[in-house]
């Protein structure tokens, strides 16, 4: 529309919200599914009614302020901005209300400060949560350079091709599939298998012995 909102929000951004409100208010509807669309007004009354019974909820002021183009006599700032500097919010949630206030900033055209709150969000959320693939790596013990065979061997219906296939996902690896090699040799070197063995039935094997 001409004044910047939408007609109706769709409900995958409006869920979390309607759901928050169903959790904390008997009253409250619950959430639609995620292809449905819901008016927009109604939209904004589950993300108020969540704030109402918890007025530190981050996600629905995350979701009522990308619900519509913020104005500047209708926003919410100030109210954000109290709870930001009250310091008693959640790392997590102060990443949401920094994004949020900087989503309203950025609708009023006040560039200058819609930097901030989402460079601090960004950067809160850069120190708590480890990104560094080179310090995993360095944390990560040896792995093995050699380069003999690994034979995954196990009665049927007992998970040997599943562990081989994850195996043979490394880019390191090359699956010979299922390969006979390994019991011909087993049967040279064993000189040769039990009658008793070649009749066991792989769902009684834990309970069967040879002599």
């Amino acid at each position: 529309r001409s004044d910047g909102r939408p007609r109706s929000a769709p409900a995958g951004r409006v869920k979390a919200a309607s759901r928050a409100s169903a959790r904390l208010d008997a009253s409250g509807r619950p959430g639609q599914h995620f292809h449905q669309k819901i008016p927009l007004d109604a939209a904004e009354t589950h993300c108020d009614s969540a704030i109402a019974l918890d007025r530190r909820y981050p996600l629905a002021y995350y979701l009522r302020s990308d619900l519509r183009i913020q104005t500047a006599d209708r926003n919410n700032i100030v109210q954000m901005e109290v709870l930001i500097e009250d310091g008693k919010l959640y790392w997590r949630s102060e990443v949401l209300f920094r994004f949020a206030l900087g989503k309203e900033y950025e609708d009023l055209e006040e560039h200058g400060r819609a930097f901030g709150p989402v460079k601090a969000g960004a950067d809160l959320q850069r120190r708590r949560i480890g990104t560094q693939t080179r310090t995993w790596l360095a944390r990560a013990p040896a792995g093995f350079a050699a380069a003999e065979p690994i034979f995954v061997a196990g009665l049927p219906r007992t998970g040997t091709t599943h562990v081989e296939r994850i195996i043979a996902s490394n880019s390191a690896m090359i699956s010979a599939g299922e390969t006979g090699a390994f019991a011909v040799e087993a049967r040279a070197h064993s000189g040769g298998l039990p009658q008793q063995a070649l009749s066991i039935s792989p769902y009684s094997a834990s309970d069967t012995s040879i002599p």
